[in-house]
C-alpha cells in the first residue's frame, strides 16, 4: 500500500488559496510595469548602501 495522499491536508489547500488568491492581483500591476518599462534604459545605478563600518569592505 501506498503512503501517497489523494487529497491534500489543510495547510497544502490553505498554501493553494492563498496562492490563488495573490496571484491575480499581481497580473495588472505586473503589465503595467512591463509596459512602462519595456525597451527603456535602466537607471544607472546608485552606489551600493552598506552598513560596514570599515573601508576595506565589499
Amino acid at each position: 500500500m501506498s503512503n501517497r495522499r489523494i487529497i491534500p491536508d489543510p495547510p497544502v489547500e490553505h498554501l493553494y488559496n492563498s496562492w490563488k488568491s495573490l496571484i491575480p492581483t499581481l497580473v495588472l500591476p505586473f503589465l503595467n510595469y512591463t509596459f512602462r518599462t519595456l525597451g527603456k534604459p535602466l537607471p544607472p545605478c546608485l552606489p551600493s548602501i552598506s552598513l560596514c563600518k570599515q573601508n576595506d569592505c565589499e
